[in-house]
C-alpha cells in the first residue's frame, strides 16, 4: 500500500472482508461490524479494506462522524455519498417516490432541486430514510457498493436510526455496509441490533484484539531495540494506535511517555473527545493528568479549583465519554496517552500553578514524599526552607529507584540551595550514573570529591564505588584503578578493584581471599567471589556460592543497584561455570529489576549476559535481540567495553549461521537484520528485515522459493562465491533475471553473475538499478530514505513539512520509479543506493 504502512495482524478480518465482498449478491445486503477499544486500528484497518474494495472493482463510499457536523441530521451518509451524488446529479431522483425525491436535497445539497414543499416532522424523518435506502439501491444497480462508516458511535441519533434501519430491514441490493465502533459508547439499540442480525446471519461481526509481540514489533520504526519493542508492546497492550503514540512521545530507554506529538492520530481523536466536553468536564481532566495515575476527585477538585458538584458533574463526563475508566475500585484515564494530552491541553502557566495547588495538597495529607516531589519539582519550586526540605527527603528515601526523577530533585536543588551541598553532589553524581548517563556524571564525580571532608565514611565509600563503577563500565581500566588508588586516603574499595580485574582480565586472584571476607556480609560481594572462582576455573565451589547467593537474593533489599550488579555477577559466574541455564535465570532476574527501577547502568551488560547464555543454549533469535539490545545501551551509555564485547559475540553468532546449516525463514533473516543493527550496519539490517517482509507477504509458493534461494545465496556469498553464484542463477530461473530482487543480490554479491550470460549480464542488470535509483528527485530521495528507516506517512509528513496526501503522492511516484509495489522493497532500494555509491 501506498498511503499507509503494512497492516501487522489483521489477517483474519481481511480475509472475512475478501469472503463477503466476493459473495455479495444481486439481492443481498450485508453488514461487517468491526468492534473494538480505541487505539485498536479500526480506522488503519477501514483504510485497508477501503482500498482493497477499491482494486475488486466496488463503488466505495466512506463516511467519518465528527463532534460537531455541519448538518444537523444523517451527517455520516452525507460525509460518505457526497461525491458519488455530486457524480451522479438530480438524475439519481428520477422514477422515485416525489415524496422521497423532495426530502432528499435536504440532506445532501448537491441533489438540491426547487420546489420543495414542507412536511411534518415525522413524516420528513420517514421518507429520508425511504430516500436513503433508494439511493443506495440506485448507487448499487451497476456495480457492489460498499459503504464503510468509521466510529458510529459518536453519529446523532439520525443516523444512528438510518443505521438500524438499514441493519434490521437488508436492502435487497448488492451492499456492503461496514460499521467501526467502539462497544462501550455506542448506542445500547445499535448494540442489540447488529447482536441480532450477527445470530440471523445477516451480519457478521468482528472484535479487534490487541496485536502480538511480534506483530507489534514490525510496526516500530526498525532502529527501535528489542528491549524498547517488548516495554511498548506491554505498555500499549497490543493496540496499534497506543503503540504508535508511546513510541512518538517517549524518548529515551526510561519514560513512557514526554509528549504526544499534536498531528498525532491518537491525540486528534482524544483531543475531539475533549473538544466535546463541558468547561467542568474539561477543567477536571485537564487537573486530573496533573495529580497522576489514580483519579481522587476530591484532590482533583482542590486542584482545578472547582466546587465540588461540578468537580463530579465534569467526572461523569469524562467517565461518559469513555475517558475515564474504574479497575480494581480505583477511577483512572483509559490509558497513559489519554492522560499525557489531557496533560499538554492545559496551558504550560496554568500547569505550573495546577503542581503547585497539588504540592500543598498533598503535604497537608502527608502523602508519600516522592508523589510530593514530583509535583515540587514542576512547580517551578523549592522556592522555601520547608520545600528543600521536602525534596531532601524524598531524595533519601526514594534510594537508587528513579533516579532519573531523583537526579532533577537534585538539580532543582542545587540551583536554589547550599544546604548539604556535599551530600547532595555526591547523591547527584550516583543518580545520574545510575540513570545511564554515564559520561555526564564524571564531572559531578570530580565536584563531589571537593566536598569529601563533609561526608561521611558511608557517603565517601558510596562516591568512591560509583566513580570506579563509572569509569569501568566506560572501559577506562587505567583510570579506574587510579581513582581506587586515590580513594586510598580516605576509604578502601577492594570489592571496585575486583571487579575491575574480572572485566580487564587484571589479578584475580590476589584479591579472592579479600572478597571472600567482604562476601560474608555483602551479597554483592559475594556474587563478585563466586565470579572471581569461576574464571579461576574451580566452578563447582563457584556453583555452591552462586546458589547461596541467588538464594538470598528472593528478597532485595533497598540497594537496587547493588542487587542489579549482583545478578549480572551471578549470571557471568555461571556462564564460565558451564551452567547455562542458571545463567538465564539470573540474568533475566536482574534485567526485569533493573527495568522496572530504571537502572539502565547496567541494563546493557545484563541483555549481553542473555545473548552470551542463548547463544550457549543454541537460541539464535533471542540471542541477537539482546546483542541488539547491548550494542544500543552501549551506544547511548558511552561503554566502548561493552560496544567491542557485543561486537565479537555478533561474530561468534554470524560464524554459527554461516557454518552450521542452519534454515533459512523469516525469522532467520530477522535474526541477521538484528546483527545487522548490532554491529552498526545500517543498510544491511534493512536488507534483511525487507526480505523478511517480502518472505512473509508472499502467498505464491514459486515467489516464496525464489526469495529464499536469493536469501540463501546472500547468505553463502559470506564465506563462499562459488555455490552463492549457483544459487543465484537458480532463483533468477524463477524470479526472472531483471527483478527487483535479484537485482539487490547481484550488488550484495558484488556483481556475481546472475546467469550464464556471465559478467556482461551482471554489469548490465547494476546498470537497471542506477538507472532506477536515477529517477528519483531530491525530494522522492528524502521519502524514500525515511522510508527505509521505518517511518509512516505521518511521520514523514512531519520531518519534511508536507501533507499528508503530498507524501502519498510521492510514494505512488516512488513505486513507479523503481518498478517496486511494497514499503519493504523501497526499504532495501535506498540501502543499495549507498552500496552503488
Amino acid at each position: 500500500m501506498t498511503g499507509q504502512s503494512v497492516l501487522r495482524g489483521r489477517t483474519r478480518e481481511l480475509e472475512l472482508f475478501d469472503h463477503l465482498l466476493g459473495t455479495l449478491g444481486g439481492s443481498s445486503a450485508r453488514v461487517l461490524e468491526l468492534a473494538g477499544e480505541p487505539g485498536m486500528g479500526k480506522t488503519r484497518l477501514l483504510a485497508a479494506l477501503r482500498e482493497r474494495a477499491e482494486r475488486a472493482g466496488a463503488l466505495v463510499a466512506h463516511g467519518e462522524t465528527v463532534g460537531k457536523p455541519l448538518m444537523t441530521e444523517f451527517a455520516v451518509f452525507a460525509d460518505a455519498l457526497d461525491d458519488l451524488l455530486a457524480a451522479g446529479g438530480t438524475g439519481l431522483l428520477s422514477g422515485m417516490d416525489p415524496r422521497v425525491a423532495l426530502r432528499l436535497p435536504e440532506m445532501f445539497p448537491v441533489l438540491h432541486a426547487s420546489g420543495a414543499t414542507r412536511t411534518q416532522p415525522q413524516e420528513r424523518r420517514y421518507w429520508a430514510c425511504q430516500g436513503i435506502r433508494a439511493l443506495l439501491g440506485k448507487l448499487s444497480e451497476e456495480k457492489p457498493l460498499v459503504l464503510l462508516l468509521d466510529d458510529v458511535h459518536n453519529a446523532q441519533q439520525s443516523s444512528i436510526e438510518m443505521i438500524l434501519n438499514l441493519v434490521r430491514r437488508p436492502l435487497a441490493a448488492p451492499v456492503l455496509l461496514l460499521l467501526t465502533h467502539r462497544p462501550r459508547q455506542t448506542p445500547v439499540d445499535l448494540v442489540s441490533a447488529l447482536g441480532t442480525a450477527a445470530e440471523t446471519g445477516t451480519a457478521r461481526r468482528v472484535e479487534l484484539g490487541p496485536l502480538g509481540l511480534a506483530d507489534s514489533a514490525r510496526l516500530l520504526p526498525a532502529t527501535t531495540r528489542p528491549g524498547r519493542r517488548r516495554l511498548l508492546h506491554r505498555l500499549s497492550g497490543g493496540q496499534p494506535g497506543l503503540l504508535s503514540a508511546l513510541a512518538a512521545g517517549a524518548h529515551d530507554d526510561t519514560a513512557v511517555i514526554d509528549d504526544i506529538p499534536s498531528p498525532h492520530p491518537v491525540a486528534a481523536a482524544v483531543g475531539m473527545d475533549l473538544r466535546a466536553l463541558g468547561p467542568a468536564g474539561r477543567l477536571f481532566a485537564q487537573a486530573a493528568a496533573v495529580v497522576g495515575d489514580t483519579i481522587d476527585p476530591a484532590l482533583v477538585a482542590e486542584v482545578a479549583e472547582l466546587e465540588h458538584d461540578r468537580a463530579l458533574a465534569g467526572l461523569d463526563e469524562l467517565i461518559a465519554q469513555d475517558l475515564v475508566r474504574t479497575r480494581d475500585n480505583r477511577l483512572g484515564f483509559r490509558d497513559g496517552v489519554v492522560r499525557a494530552i489531557c496533560y499538554q491541553h492545559a496551558g504550560g502557566g496554568w500547569r505550573i500553578g495546577a503542581h503547585a495547588r497539588a504540592y500543598e495538597a498533598l503535604w497537608k495529607r502527608g502523602a508519600p514524599l516522592a508523589e510530593q516531589a514530583h509535583h515540587l519539582e514542576r512547580s517551578g519550586k523549592p522556592a522555601t526552607e520547608r520545600d528543600a526540605e521536602t525534596l531532601l527527603a524524598a531524595v533519601r528515601s526514594t534510594g537508587d529507584r528513579m533516579p532519573g526523577a531523583v537526579s532533577r530533585w537534585l538539580r532543582a536543588l542545587l540551583e536554589r540551595h547550599d544546604l548539604h551541598r556535599g551530600e547532595l553532589v555526591t547523591r547527584l553524581a550516583r543518580a545520574t550514573a545510575l540513570s545511564g548517563r554515564l559520561a555526564e556524571s564524571l564531572p559531578d564525580h570530580r565536584l563531589a570529591w571537593r566536598h569529601h571532608d563533609e561526608l561521611d565514611p558511608e557517603m565517601l565509600t558510596g562516591l568512591a564505588e560509583s566513580h570506579v563503577r563509572v569509569l569501568r563500565l566506560l572501559g577506562r581500566f587505567d583510570d579506574a584503578a587510579e581513582v581506587v588508588r586515590t580513594a586510598v586516603r580516605h576509604v578502601e574499595v577492594p570489592l571496585a578493584l575486583a571487579e575491575i580485574a574480572l572485566d580487564s582480565g587484571g589479578d584475580v586472584a590476589g584479591l579472592l581471599d579479600t572478597v571472600a571476607a567482604l562476601a560474608q556480609d555483602d551479597l554483592r560481594a559475594s556474587a563478585v567471589h563466586s565470579a572471581m572462582l569461576a574464571t579461576l576455573g574451580r566452578g563447582t565451589e563457584a556453583a555452591a556460592v552462586a546458589d547461596r547467593t541467588a538464594e538470598a537474593l528472593d528478597q532485595p533489599g533497598d540497594d537496587i543497584a547493588s542487587t542489579c550488579e549482583a545478578f549480572d555477577w551471578l549470571g557471568w559466574a555461571n556462564i564460565w561455570s558451564g551452567r547455562t541455564e542458571q545463567a538465564l535465570f539470573q540474568f533475566t532476574r536482574g534485567l526485569e529489576l533493573a527495568e522496572r527501577h530504571q537502572q539502565v547502568h547496567v541494563l546493557g551488560r545484563l541483555n549481553l549476559g542473555l545473548a552470551t547464555a542463548h547463544l550457549r543454549d543454541g537460541a539464535l533469535e533471542p540471542a541477537v535481540e539482546h546483542a541488539e539490545d547491548a550494542s544500543a545501551l552501549a551506544a547511548s551509555t558511552g561503554s566502548a567495553g561493552l560496544a567491542v564485547r557485543t561486537k565479537r559475540l555478533c561474530a561468534e553468532v554470524r560464524h554459527v549461521i554461516t557454518s552450521g546449516g542452519t534454515a533459512l525463514s523469516g525469522s532467520l533473516c530477522a535474526v541477521l537484520a538484528g546483527l545487522g543493527a548490532a554491529v552498526g550496519q545500517a543498510d544491511e539490517a534493512r536488507f534483511w528485515y525487507a526480505l523478511e517482509d517480502e518472505l512473509l507477504s508472499r502467498r505464491d509458493p514459486a515467489d516464496q522459493l525464489g526469495l529464499t534461494l536469493l536469501a540463501v545465496a546472500c547468505l553463502e556469498s559470506v564465506t563462499e562465491q562459488k555455490p552463492a553464484r549457483q544459487l543465484l542463477r537458480a532463483a533468477v530461473a524463477v524470479l526472472s533475471a531483471r527483478s527487483h530482487w535479484v537485482l539487490l543480490a547481484v550488488l550484495r554479491l558484488g556483481g556475481a553473475p546472475a546467469c550464464d550470460a556471465g559478467e556482461a549480464e551482471s554489469e548490465d542488470l547494476e546498470k537497471v538499478v542506477v538507472e532506477r535509483l536515477s529517477l528519483l528527485s531530491v525530494r522522492e530521495n528524502q521519502v524514500a530514505e525515511l522510508v527505509a528507516r521505518g517511518r509512516t506517512n505521518q511521520q514523514i509528513a512531519r520531518a519534511l513539512t508536507l501533507s499528508h496526501k503530498t507524501v502519498e503522492t510521492y510514494l505512488r511516484r516512488i513505486f513507479d520509479k523503481l518498478e517496486v509495489s511494497s514499503r519493504s522493497e523501497v526499504a532495501a532500494m535506498t540501502g543499495t543506493m549507498r552500496r552503488i555509491a
